[in-house]
């Protein structure tokens, strides 16, 4: 009575249909699971990606690789003397990059907006060199340099 054979075991077809509906539920589970871990792994994958592709992380991340340059002719002015002081320094609050174009003499080369230059609240499209956070005193004086002739 009650789906019990005589001899108080369970019917063999109830067993097969536990045992069966265990594995499917296990490893419906499992494929959920490693779908769920897939999922938060590509997410984050991406994201990091996205991050590591901004210009403003590959503007302020720290270069490790020292760039050695030699004596440059194009810094000659002529006979004329050049200062500093005739550089003019833009807040880097003016400056938008919107993407990188490549590496230059100094350090990486990007395309930006710049405003407030001109005394216009037109943002004027620029050129904006880096210099790495990691050089010489000649790295820096040759990239001032570089600075006063393209002024």
């Amino acid at each position: 009575p009650g789906g019990v054979n005589p001899e108080g075991h369970l019917p063999f077809s109830l067993i097969i249909v536990v045992v069966t509906s265990t594995i499917v539920t296990g490893v419906v589970l499992t494929c959920a699971g490693l779908a769920l871990i897939y999922y938060r792994k590509n997410n984050r994958f991406h994201a990091v990606t996205v991050k590591l592709q901004s210009p403003e992380y590959k503007l302020s991340k720290i270069r490790t690789s020292t760039i050695m340059t030699d004596y440059n002719p194009n810094y000659c002015f002529a006979g004329k003397m050049a200062s500093l002081n005739e550089l003019k320094e833009v807040p880097r609050r003016n400056i938008s990059l919107l993407r990188a174009l490549g590496h230059g003499a100094f350090g990486e080369v990007y395309e930006g907006h710049v405003v407030g230059i001109s005394g216009e609240s037109v943002p004027l499209q620029v050129a904006i060199k880096t210099l790495p956070d990691i050089c010489s005193e000649q790295d820096e004086m040759d990239f001032l340099m570089e600075a006063l002739i393209i002024r």
